[in-house]
């Protein structure tokens, strides 16, 4: 983590501001989950983390990664305990910038637990939350296509479609997002414009199944 360095700077510096570039991503083999089981990196990547927070126990950052790995693994209760630590934590900070970004994880994380636990209006309210934060869009992108899924499931298209637009005006070339916009315009009875963007799934995706199932 970078984070506590770029905030110094930004102390010292006042002038200076954080940028996110646009465009740049890195293909990373090492996070496959046949990696990850492989090498036992889950358990490692536990390990560590609770080491470091004996070290720093206010490592809001920290809280949010390790969070998130327990609610990926199932422990739900555990997850939540370290996420709602971290955003008590970020109450109490002073760097709107960085301080932005680890929110939206925190925030985002904890939707996911609730909706694991099927409490979906909280899981909707924190994904509000995560979205009304001033991060860059391409970060939001994840948070609006859960928040499509828990909409549609409910049986509200009109949300999810909302929703689904935002993913596929954020990411153009996401075809996931085209697809799933598809769907919930079906639900909606608008099949005309489900077809285009299932035929916009497919211009993106020309292997995509389940876009010429539907």
């Amino acid at each position: 983590s970078i984070d506590d360095s770029i905030a110094k700077i930004c102390r010292e510096q006042p002038s200076w501001k954080v940028f996110t570039v646009p465009g740049v991503s890195i293909q990373h083999y090492g996070y496959s989950s046949s990696e990850i089981s492989l090498k036992s990196k889950q358990e490692l990547a536990l390990r560590l983390m609770h080491k470091h927070l004996e070290r720093f126990p206010s490592d809001a950052y920290m809280y949010s990664k390790l969070g998130a790995l327990y609610v990926e693994s199932g422990d739900l209760d555990r997850g939540m305990e370290l996420l709602e630590r971290g955003i008590d934590i970020l109450s109490q900070g002073n760097n709107p910038q960085i301080q932005s970004q680890i929110e939206f994880e925190l925030y985002y994380h904890a939707a996911i637990a609730y909706s694991h636990k099927l409490q979906w209006q909280l899981a909707q309210d924190f994904y509000q939350q995560a979205l009304a934060l001033d991060v860059p869009a391409i970060v939001k992108l994840p948070a609006f296509n859960n928040l499509g899924n828990l909409w549609q499931e409910q049986g509200d298209s009109k949300s999810a479609i909302a929703a689904y637009q935002q993913v596929t005006d954020i990411a153009p070339n996401f075809a996931k997002g085209f697809y799933n916009l598809g769907i919930a315009l079906k639900a909606s009875g608008q099949l005309q414009q489900a077809i285009g963007a299932y035929d916009r799934a497919i211009s993106i995706d020309p292997e995509y199944a389940d876009a010429y199932q539907n």
